[in-house]
């Protein structure tokens, strides 16, 4: 990180760039399905660990919350392109079926849809769910006071402590 530090910005900028190129072009140099793979987990890795730094770096805060909404971008692509969704098919799919974004499994009333949808369509497409789950969740917390949340982690572990010096199970305590 130090000779980082001790480039130009223009440099860093042109170094920025050709490792850019080199992450854009790797799935076309031939390089095998396994190694695409681990380059591909890494930038997630990273992409995760660039949050963290930001969360605790702005708020001195560990919150790990903000990896749900990543799980749920990977869940979307997930389900979207798995075996686990099959809406029964009619003529609407057919147009997606053309240009190879469905695929019609079965026959005649009993016939579902399968989605294919390309990685690179549903990559933005998943970011975007992420997003709309963050706001909808994110949105209300935003009006919350500052004590609220820590009041009632404070009852929160009050009960649990009570509940060990009675012997009776707060319906708050940890099961465990």
């Amino acid at each position: 990180m130090k000779r980082l530090a001790l480039l130009s910005p223009r440099q860093r900028q042109a170094l920025f760039a050709a490792l850019l190129m080199v992450l854009l072009l790797l799935p076309f140099l031939g390089i095998g399905q396994a190694n695409i793979d681990v380059a591909a987990n890494s930038c997630a890795y990273a992409a995760l660990a660039l949050g963290l730094n930001i969360v605790v770096g702005f708020t001195g805060l560990l919150d790990l919350g903000y990896a749900a909404f990543f799980a749920i971008g990977a869940y979307a692509y997930g389900i979207l392109n798995s075996f686990q969704l099959h809406p029964h098919w009619n003529a609407a799919w057919a147009p997606l079926a053309a240009i190879g974004f469905v695929a019609k499994l079965g026959a005649g009333a009993a016939a579902t849809v399968h989605f294919t949808f390309p990685f690179w369509l549903m990559l933005p497409a998943s970011a975007v769910i992420a997003a709309c789950f963050g706001m909808a969740f994110g949105a209300p917390t935003l009006r919350l006071k500052g004590t609220i949340s820590l009041s009632s982690l404070s009852v929160s572990a009050k009960s649990c402590r009570s509940s060990r010096a009675t012997g009776r199970r707060s319906p708050m305590a940890p099961r465990g």
